[in-house]
């Protein structure tokens, strides 16, 4: 597994894939991501494979310090070759100390 940020800013981004006609669950593919706030810079990384509970997961982290919104796009190989693309909007609250 990856090593932990633990910084304010960072968010853990988290990747489950899953069969939609079978439900089953999806391993041993690559996934790279980006994310990027709304007019700044777009930061892109390789998501990590992560085994939980027998099964595995992907993620990183990834700076995300305000409350705008965020686009978030990932870059999925499967062991069969196909390239598939996701695309998201995301945005969070921040507490303020």
């Amino acid at each position: 597994m990856h090593k932990v940020e633990k910084s304010k800013r960072s968010v853990h981004v988290v990747v489950a894939l899953y069969d939609n006609k079978t439900g089953v669950r999806i391993e041993n593919v690559t996934i790279s991501g980006s994310v990027m706030e709304l007019g700044l810079r777009q930061e892109d990384k390789v998501f990590e494979s992560m085994s939980i509970a027998n099964t595995i997961t992907y993620g990183n982290y990834f700076s995300m310090p305000s409350k705008d919104i965020y686009h978030i796009k990932l870059s999925i190989q499967l062991k069969s070759g196909k390239q598939l693309e996701a695309k998201f909007t995301h945005s969070h609250y921040i507490e303020s100390n």
